[in-house]
């Protein structure tokens, strides 16, 4: 409550820091006598996390005005007691109350301004990219010349992408393709990335697989809406079992 936003930065999560670019922070100059309580908490098997919700004065009513998560990993990496562990935590997100961002009758003064993403909304930017952008690279059409291809991924991202998808040895059919895993990550700024890694398989000949690995560049306009600049494949590879 007292540091934020200036040492936040410090002690942020990598994947949180891009959601504090074009944040209003001086909004917060409007709003006096804060005030920190706990909401909520929650221990897995990878985080202890804590919620927190900060209220004040704002235009003389007393209102919430966020919530921050801070959490860290749930046991040191030398297997003590989570009794024993003293790793340091960090922040998770930061969300606007939403009487600050919008009401049905008076919208609040975040309105029209980036607000900060949520654990939450950064999952659900790596799943919108996934199935709206990811999945078009990798789509294989026999029908379409590399322009009519370049033209279809036009419409999804500004910069071109240098992705070749998956294609059988007979250049006849695409390979089937799963997604694995994927990684988000950002620096202070700079554009968010997203690794996607998956594999690729033969439909008709399964001893022909590998692997293959994409990394999306996104950044965040001032209007707060995310634009694609491009998608990069990063060494794809082929099963050590596979012929030549």
């Amino acid at each position: 409550m007292t540091t934020y936003p200036g040492n936040v930065r410090s002690l942020g999560d990598p994947t949180f820091l891009a959601s504090l670019e074009g944040v209003d922070a001086a909004l917060l100059d409007q709003v006096t006598d804060l005030t920190l309580e706990r909401a909520d908490q929650a221990v897995d098997e990878d985080y202890e996390q804590y919620a927190f919700t900060v209220s004040g004065t704002y235009r003389g009513e007393r209102v919430p005005v966020y919530s921050i998560v801070v959490a860290r990993p749930a046991e040191p990496g030398e297997g003590g007691s989570s009794a024993e562990n003293d790793l340091s935590f960090q922040v998770q997100s930061f969300d606007w109350a939403p009487n600050m961002l919008d009401h049905e009758n008076a919208p609040g003064s975040a309105v029209g301004k980036p607000a900060p993403l949520s654990a939450e909304q950064r999952s659900e930017l790596i799943t919108r990219t996934r199935t709206g952008v990811i999945a078009q690279v990798l789509t294989v059409d026999r029908n379409e010349s590399t322009e009519q291809r370049q033209a279809r991924l036009d419409e999804l991202m500004v910069k071109p992408t240098d992705v070749n998808p998956p294609i059988s040895r007979s250049g006849r059919y695409a390979m089937t393709t799963e997604i694995l895993s994927q990684a988000y990550s950002t620096e202070p700024g700079g554009p968010i990335t997203i690794t996607y890694t998956g594999t690729w398989v033969d439909p008709y000949d399964p001893t022909y697989n590998g692997s293959w690995a994409l990394t999306t560049t996104i950044t965040r306009e001032n209007s707060g809406k995310f634009i694609v600049l491009s998608v990069g494949e990063t060494a794809p590879t082929e099963s050590s079992n596979n012929e030549e």
